[in-house]
């Protein structure tokens, strides 16, 4: 796999943390529904890769407007997760 030979060897040796990874679909404007599915896919498939290689890894805000993207909290009332992300990042 791509990221076992440019990175993900890494973490057999060494602590290894993937900064950030987000989404695009609420920009504005926003990006063809074909882009929105292959970033979805991608995110998905890093996500179960860091997973299974014990990589951790820090998402960027809890904050639901952060920057103009969603974080982990939806904006009302801040407390309660969002279920897109807390599928993807399995939070209970």
């Amino acid at each position: 796999m791509l990221w076992d030979t440019t990175w993900g060897y890494l973490a057999t040796t060494a602590p290894v943390i993937v900064g950030s990874f987000g989404d695009n679909k609420d920009e504005m404007p926003p990006p063809p529904p074909d882009v929105v599915l292959a970033d979805e896919a991608w995110r998905q498939k890093l996500v179960t890769y860091m997973n299974a290689n014990r990589i951790s890894y820090i998402f960027w805000s809890l904050s639901p407007s952060a920057e103009g993207k969603k974080g982990l909290l939806q904006l009302d009332p801040w407390q309660t997760p969002d279920p897109a992300w807390s599928q993807l990042l399995e939070l209970k």
